[in-house]
């Protein structure tokens, strides 16, 4: 009964991990692609595929110091 009160008044820690990773992306304007493994039977033998991840991120310059002296 104690238990469920501390549990009642505290509440549940989340941690959703993959709503913060898709932030991420979103905010670097990155794009993703995975593909889970297959297993398929061509003319000459069995193939197996253990999957694949494709990523993309823009590319960005950035100047960390600008100097200008007095003219």
């Amino acid at each position: 009964m104690v238990a469920a009160s501390h549990f009642a008044l505290i509440g549940v820690a989340r941690a959703d991990v993959a709503s913060q990773m898709n932030g991420f992306f979103n905010d670097a304007g990155g794009a993703a692609n995975v593909t889970g493994p297959t297993a398929f039977q061509g003319q000459s033998a069995g193939y197996y595929s253990l999957g694949n991840v494709w990523t993309r991120f823009p590319q960005k310059s950035v100047s960390p110091f600008n100097l200008q002296l007095p003219s």
